[in-house]
């Protein structure tokens, strides 16, 4: 995921399992499909929600950056589309 200053697309797992079912349902296969939001968060504020949320104590070591990391990854909800079958 990268250094804690990062920036992400945090998508809920119930709208990625949609996308999931519709991918079955239509019967597309072999398509990439953009699952995303479209908004970015910092991995840090979502880390630390979740230590807030959690009961006991949470010790977060954060690694050097190597200078390879993606700083910023957010998706375009408005290619988020699936293709119709094709038969």
């Amino acid at each position: 995921m990268g250094p804690l200053g990062s920036v992400r697309d945090f998508v809920d797992i119930k709208d990625a399992l949609r996308v999931v079912e519709g991918v079955i349902e239509r019967a597309v296969w072999g398509h990439a499909i953009n699952v995303c939001t479209g908004v970015g968060r910092p991995v840090r504020a979502l880390v630390e929600a979740t230590a807030r949320r959690v009961r006991g104590e949470i010790v977060l070591e954060e690694a050097a950056a190597s200078g390879q990391e993606v700083a910023w990854s957010v998706g375009d909800p408005r290619i988020t589309r699936l293709p119709s079958a094709s038969v």
